[in-house]
């Protein structure tokens, strides 16, 4: 090779160069968007001729041009092949080193070159560049390659090696002292060594353009393969969706279907005439056929596609709902509609999915209108709340005016209700917990209204909350009932405390009027000292009415009932009542009006209407009372059942009752006239109720009526003659047996028993009583009675006594007494095995009347 001229070499190389570059443009021209660093390779091989083309200048170029920037622009070329290679691969590579070797090698050449000129340094520094780039090329471009391709990779892979390997001997022959003091004038090897470089790049650029064009196949195999399996899963996913597509060309008015289009139709390929008239005409719902001509006309007039919904029928008779839409409209020339595609969808779980929904939504609304309520929205992020016709009626918004502002609805809100309303929103947003408020609204009218409200907190894609929705309902009659509750356990409370309270008062006072009543008889020589006794009996009396009216709200209740002339017991009550007072009664009806009630306690409830009536007048007027029977319907009176019923009916001619007041006016303690307890009206109800009735009122600005509602009977009540007197000459009538653990009560009864002519011996428990009661039938002395007392403390008490008294003796004879006047014991005594009933306190008419109501013997 010695005899070819270094410098034809290089012109050759050069040559070989600026072809190789090139081929390299036509494959970046072609390939340079489908795949990145072609455009880097381009510069490379483009750098690499040009610095071929300096080194030719030499001797007619300064040094500084044809050794210094030929080789290192030679150099800057290799290093963007490699960052090409690593490129093309997507493959990440470090700039910073490559670039860093680049300056250093650069550096060494330029100090060898214009500062220490040397040749065989110049020589080992670019070889060795060469040796270490074309190297680091190798590796990029075969382990860059995925797995599946480095097949492809194997031969640039190959030809950059032996870059690598060129650039090493040359190296290498220079550090052996190679003899070559100029480049042109190197000797055969160095000669050799440049036509196998340029061997090499040859090589490498069939071997570069070889893998691209494999690539390019490979990619488009791939390519193909992925478009099969889209086929494939677009097939699939349109059987899946039961969609299809088609196209219709409008001129020729024919149409074009894919597969599924068959299967939502309802038709084969051998029917399928291609005819749009005729696919219409067979399948499409004849309701329906007029909506689908219209938008095929509409496109093939004005090119105008029109999404549809439409029914077809299906051979074995069926509905199936089709979906169609066109996708894509193409013109011909003259910018007229030419073809038409869309797809088609079946729909019909979609509409069947609606109309069950429709049913469902429809049922719920009937459900909640059924149930008063109404349905709410609260957009949190535009603070605007949607109500519904049936909420803006509940919270008396007027729905046309209402556009949603917080202050629009806080507006109809209670004031003292707002604060609360307010924080219990927040609590629900803040906490994502169940909205549950109760509260009060203001009607227009100035009514106020309980209202019950259920919400739930709705969250965005990102969690943020966007909306409080759900249901409100009035719950004012829930509220009332709520209250007559609350109201009706103070009651019973207030009964426990009063029964016993009650209880121990009575045995106190059957002392004193016991006493009393047997003092006056001793003392009726006297002028003034019956009188004071007399108003020492009217004082206890008084008392006992108090204690009475206590008992009234204490636990059972029962009256003692017996048949009673409503008429003359009212008319008797309300002269006692206003007897001394400014006030005068007006009487109408109550003949032949009977009542199966307790007298004292029916006399108690109409004093108690006539002294309300008194007070409400001022003291003065004329007070109205009527007695009547009536036939209620089922409901005309709140708590009453249908039936008869005698009424009692009070009117007065006062200023009438405050509305805010009328709800609490049954209630006990409650008082609007600055005096008395507050028991009168709440007594009248506890009364009416106990009996199986009911008290009503009516008010106004010319006063109130009061109307008390009692069971009505047929029974008429006893008329007795008999006279209650003690015995004569201290006769003895019989032997009388007492049982009772209060010592001032039986000290006093017996006393009484005493002045009747009756011989006692006292009990203080049921155990005492019944040995007593057996010894001295024992002995032949038996007792002709016993009076029992119902509670005894801490021992046997009246009930327990008479029923072992029954077995004991079945004649025996007894009268059951208690401080208790309310117990359903006294109310059906001989329930329980007793002859009479004696409540306390008492007198001795009362002790009298009991003894001679007793069965003979």
């Amino acid at each position: 090779m010695n005899f070819i001229d270094m410098r034809t070499v290089v012109l050759s190389l050069a040559a070989t160069g600026f072809i190789c570059a090139l081929v390299i443009g036509l494959l970046y021209w072609h390939n340079r968007r489908r795949y990145a660093g072609l455009g880097l390779w381009l510069a490379a091989f483009s750098l690499q001729s040009a610095g071929m083309a300096l080194i030719l200048g030499r001797g007619s170029l300064p040094d500084a041009v044809s050794i210094g920037v030929a080789n290192i622009t030679g150099m800057a070329g290799l290093m963007l092949l490699y960052f090409g290679l690593n490129k093309f691969w997507d493959r990440a590579c470090g700039k910073v080193l490559p670039a860093a070797l680049f300056l250093i090698f650069s550096a060494v050449h330029f100090y060898f070159t214009f500062v220490d000129p040397s040749l065989p340094p110049r020589i080992v520094n670019l070889n060795a560049f060469i040796m270490l780039f074309y190297a680091l090329c190798a590796r990029a471009v075969y382990y860059g390659a995925p797995a599946g391709l480095r097949s492809m990779a194997r031969f640039p892979a190959v030809v950059l090696g032996l870059f690598s390997l060129v650039g090493l001997i040359r190296a290498a022959l220079a550090v052996l002292g190679h003899p070559a003091a100029d480049f042109f004038r190197s000797g055969a090897v160095d000669t050799s060594l440049v036509f196998a470089f340029q061997l090499l790049v040859v090589a490498l650029t069939f071997g570069l353009f070889l893998m691209v064009n494999r690539r390019i196949l490979a990619d488009a195999r791939t390519d193909f393969e992925g478009r099969v399996e889209a086929e494939r899963a677009l097939h699939g996913a349109l059987k899946v969706a039961r969609l299809g597509t088609w196209s219709w060309d409008i001129k020729a008015d024919r149409l074009s279907w894919s597969d599924q289009m068959y299967n939502i139709f309802g038709m084969n390929r051998d029917s399928f005439s291609g005819n749009l008239a005729d696919v219409v005409a067979r399948v499409i719902h004849p309701d329906d056929k007029v909506l689908v001509a219209a938008a095929n006309l509409a496109v093939a007039e004005n090119g105008l596609p029109k999404a549809t919904e439409y029914r077809v029928l299906l051979p074995d008779g069926g509905v199936r709902w089709v979906y169609g839409e066109a996708s894509e409209l193409l013109t011909d020339r003259e910018g007229r509609p030419s073809v038409l595609k869309g797809y088609a969808q079946d729909i019909t779980v979609r509409k069947e999915a609606e109309e069950r929904q429709r049913e469902s939504a429809g049922r719920l609304e009937l459900a909640v209108s059924s149930a008063g309520m109404g349905l709410w929205q609260w957009d949190i992020k535009a603070d605007r709340r949607h109500f519904d016709e049936r909420v803006c009626g509940l919270l008396g918004i007027d729905r046309k005016k209402f556009t949603g502002r917080a202050e629009e609805f806080y507006a109809a809100v209670h004031p003292e209700d707002a604060a609360a309303l307010k924080a219990a929103m927040r609590h629900a947003v803040e906490t994502d917990t169940l909205y549950h408020p109760e509260y009060r609204v203001v009607w227009p009218d100035g009514s106020v209204h309980y209202i019950s409200s259920r919400g739930r907190l709705r969250r965005d894609e990102k969690g943020v909350p966007w909306l409080l929705d759900g249901l409100l309902w009035d719950i004012t009659e829930k509220k009332t009932a709520e209250a007559a509750m609350q109201s009706a356990q103070r009651l019973e409370s207030l009964g426990s405390l009063a029964g016993g309270i009650a209880h121990d008062f009575n045995n106190l006072l059957t002392g004193i009027s016991a006493n009393l009543s047997l003092l006056r008889d001793k003392l009726r020589t006297e002028v003034e000292l019956p009188e004071l006794v007399s108003e020492a009996e009217v004082a206890c009396r008084a008392a006992r009415n108090l204690a009475r009216q206590l008992l009234t709200f204490s636990s059972g209740g029962e009256p003692q009932r017996k048949p009673l002339d409503l008429g003359n017991l009212v008319r008797e009550s309300m002269e006692f009542s206003l007897r001394g007072s400014g006030a005068r009664a007006e009487f109408s009806g109550g003949e032949g009006v009977f009542s199966l009630a307790d007298r004292d306690q029916v006399f108690q409830a109409a004093q108690n209407l006539a002294m309300n009536a008194v007070q409400a007048m001022g003291g003065t007027g004329v007070v109205k009372v009527d007695t009547s029977a009536l036939d209620l319907p089922n409901a005309a009176v709140p708590g009453l059942a249908a039936g008869r019923y005698a009424a009692v009916t009070v009117r007065d001619s006062g200023p009438g009752i405050p509305p805010q007041i009328l709800d609490r006016i049954f209630e006990p303690y409650f008082s609007t006239k600055g005096t008395g307890r507050g028991l009168g009206l709440a007594v009248c109800r506890s009364i009416a109720v106990r009996h199986g009735g009911q008290i009503a009122v009516a008010t106004g600005s010319g006063g109130s009526v009061f109307t008390m509602y009692l069971p009505l009977t047929e029974e008429r009540p006893e008329v007795s003659n008999r006279l209650a007197t003690p015995a004569a000459n201290g006769a003895v009538r019989g032997r009388v047996l007492v049982m009772d653990d209060e010592e001032i009560v039986y000290k006093a009864l017996a006393r009484m028993l005493k002045e009747l002519g009756y011989e006692t011996e006292i009990t203080t428990d049921g155990d005492m009583a019944l040995a007593a009661w057996k010894a001295a039938r024992e002995a032949g002395k038996p007792f002709d009675a016993a009076i029992m007392d119902l509670t005894i403390s801490g021992g046997m008490g009246g009930v327990e006594a008479m029923r072992r008294l029954r077995e004991l003796d079945p004649s025996a004879r007894a009268i059951v007494s208690s401080g208790y006047s309310e117990d359903p014991v006294l109310a059906s005594y001989r329930d329980y095995g007793f002859c009479g009933v004696l409540p306390k306190p008492f007198r001795v008419d009362d002790l009298i009347m009991a003894l001679e109501e007793l069965p003979a013997a």
